[in-house]
């Protein structure tokens, strides 16, 4: 069965809340007090971690507290849900730990957030016969808990068997009579949308009209009798019930909306627009029923060229008329970053960060719009006064000293990176980014010798540091013992285990085999890398051709959009800065100048003097390659 990935968030909050499960306790001697003792104190550690969000450590101290004391049901569920959240990585372990939070459920069917937590697992995977036969436990010990029984009614319609809508509309009559008719039961609305589900138009034009006598002049009634009627594409009905509610409260938000869905049904574009502006500047409404409504207009136009100015003057619009409202920045920068604006947007996002002092992610989103409009001075600046701002932030240091990187200024960026106070690091694998970081600045001095405890460090504290991996190894298959140069191919090995595709890592294992004199190896994976570089630039043009040089960001989609836009902004801003990143010129001058040794060594002279003529064309002042053009030979420093 296709197992569909499980939303974190979901899942994630309920962790915390099932370490207070009441878990059973076994015969208490005294050999069972102190394995559960010493459990439960794992157990605490392992919340401890995640509290700090050390979610690696989590996992490996909740499954040596379930290794410790295996007996106990309420560690399984826990351990259970950890490894359902990491059904990516591991699908297996994942339907493992299924097993054990539905073990722990049935043993304790009173549990009833065990049992929500369990039913969201399963409806997240698409498991809805599972979703069902949890949900009924739930539903049979809650009866009077309403969420279980429309939780229950859900599920019989997703399933969508012969008799499920009947019993779905069963739980939704009995819920119907503990409340009065009218919109405010929110029962007639599960009602309605059951039989919209369903295609019953006659029994949903029903369900309007017994609502609507029995509540005639309620605008919330009209304006979701007006919204029906729009989902069944009868636009003249609804145009009447929402001038009902329009003559009852004229500025009621939800009324603006119903006009607005109506223009857009009837496809009457210069009336939805003129209905849209005039709700920006309505005082009346709430800043946040208008920003619905730009940002609604925005995400539905933003691809549209034509439409650009439009958007921009809506945003402005809503600006000048709900000032100190930080939503409007992010949504306006997201519409200037889709259309390659990078500077102006990054202008918005400082007012939202004026306005949202505390928020990293906005000032990470900024600098990486500044980054992308050049603005590289201001890059430095700014991610220095952060830096300073934000002392245990890594992010805005490492940005800071990549900046004096780019510059050339090494030592500098070395000597400013070492006073971050690395211990303040809540987790590992930050720390060894940390050090892989000081590892690549120390690269470009001398000794190079003096990044490699760094790079080792990196390693120890995060043994999938695939980076710092690679760059260990390729130094020392440039100037490393035989003994180091057996533990580059070992590291450099695991790396292309991890990414087979990636063009950086198997030019270090091809120059590796090469330094090995095991010149056909060399050949093999050299090759792979110049057919990756080709494709990936086959793919470059065609996107750029498509997108007309410029690549767009997507739009605002959620009510916090920085977070989107900031997760890779350290990596845009450092992707100059890292050391062996294959779409620098450097690094591909690199590769064919390998590739012209290796074919050099495998007796093809005339192919390895096209690969370092292709190497001399993207770094047309090194020495070495110019001999090795001029005299058609290999040589080594």
């Amino acid at each position: 069965m296709k197992l569909h990935r499980i939303a974190l968030l979901g899942l994630g909050a309920m962790i915390i809340a099932l370490g207070a499960m009441a878990r059973p306790k076994k015969a208490d001697n005294w050999e069972n007090r102190t394995v559960r003792a010493k459990a439960d104190y794992i157990f605490l550690e392992a919340q401890n971690a995640y509290n700090q969000q050390d979610y690696s450590l989590y996992g490996r101290l909740l499954q040596r507290a379930f290794e410790t004391d295996s007996t106990d049901p309420g560690l399984g569920a826990e351990l259970g849900q950890w490894q359902v959240i990491g059904i990516a990585m591991d699908p297996d372990k994942a339907i493992e730990g299924l097993q054990r939070m539905r073990l722990y459920f049935e043993a304790n069917p009173s549990d009833y957030y065990s049992g929500l937590s369990l039913t969201k697992t399963y409806v997240n995977m698409g498991r809805i016969d599972d979703f069902l036969a949890v949900t009924k436990i739930l539903y049979n010990n809650f009866p009077d808990k309403n969420n279980v029984a429309l939780q229950l009614a859900e599920g019989y319609l997703r399933r969508n068997k012969s008799q499920d809508f009947d019993s779905a509309m069963t739980i939704y009559r009995r819920l119907e009579q503990g409340f009065d008719t009218g919109i405010d039961n929110s029962i007639t609305s599960y009602i309605i949308g059951a039989y919209m589900f369903k295609n019953d138009t006659t029994a949903v034009l029903n369900e309007l009209d017994k609502i609507y006598r029995a509540a005639p002049h309620d605008v919330p009634t009209l304006l979701t009798v007006g919204g029906s009627m729009l989902e069944l594409h009868r636009p003249d009905s609804a145009l009447r019930y929402f001038n009902e509610a329009k003559a009852i409260e004229p500025d009621n938000g939800g009324v603006v909306m119903g006009f607005l869905g109506y223009y857009n049904e009837s496809g009457d574009s210069t009336a939805f627009l003129s209905t849209l502006r005039r709700a920006v500047t309505n005082q009346e409404l709430e800043p946040e029923e208008k920003f619905m409504f730009v940002r609604g207009y925005i995400q539905d136009n933003y691809s549209d060229s034509s439409k650009f100015d439009i958007c921009s003057e809506l945003c402005e619009s809503y600006i000048a008329n709900n000032p100190g409202i930080p939503d409007i920045h992010t949504l306006y920068a997201s519409l200037l970053n889709s259309t390659g604006h990078n500077a102006e947007a990054a202008e918005q996002l400082s007012f939202a960060i004026g306005l949202l002092p505390a928020d990293l992610e906005l000032r990470l989103w900024q600098l990486s719009l500044l980054y992308q409009a050049g603005r590289t001075e201001q890059v430095s600046e700014l991610a220095e006064s952060y830096a300073v701002d934000f002392p245990g932030e890594l992010a805005f240091a490492r940005i800071a000293a990549a900046q004096l990187y780019e510059e050339g200024k090494y030592a500098l960026a070395a000597e400013r990176f070492k006073l971050f106070p690395v211990d303040s690091l809540k987790t590992d694998e930050l720390k060894s980014d940390y050090y892989a970081t000081l590892g690549d600045f120390l690269s470009k001095l001398e000794p190079r010798s003096d990044s490699y405890p760094c790079y080792r460090k990196a390693i120890e504290l995060n043994p999938l540091n695939d980076m710092a991996m690679n760059n260990l190894a390729y130094f020392y298959s440039l100037d490393g013992s035989e003994e180091d140069l057996q533990q580059a191919e070992q590291y450099s090995a695991m790396t292309i285990r991890h990414e087979p595709d990636n063009p950086t890592y198997l030019d270090t294992y091809a120059w590796i085999k090469f330094k090995q004199k095991d010149f056909q190896t060399a050949r093999h994976y050299i090759d792979q890398v110049i057919s990756l570089m080709d494709m990936n630039r086959t793919e470059a043009a065609i996107d750029s051709i498509i997108s007309g040089g410029n690549t767009p960001a997507e739009p605002v989609e959620s009510d916090s959009p920085q977070h989107e836009h900031a997760e890779n902004a350290t990596e845009i801003i450092e992707e100059a800065t890292a050391v062996g990143t294959e779409e620098s010129d450097q690094a591909s001058a690199d590769v064919f100048d390998h590739a012209g040794d290796i074919y050099f060594m495998t007796g093809e002279p005339e192919q390895a003097l096209s690969f370092w003529k292709r190497a001399l064309e993207l770094d047309p002042d090194n020495e070495l390659i110019q001999k090795k053009v001029k005299h058609k030979a290999y040589f080594y420093e």
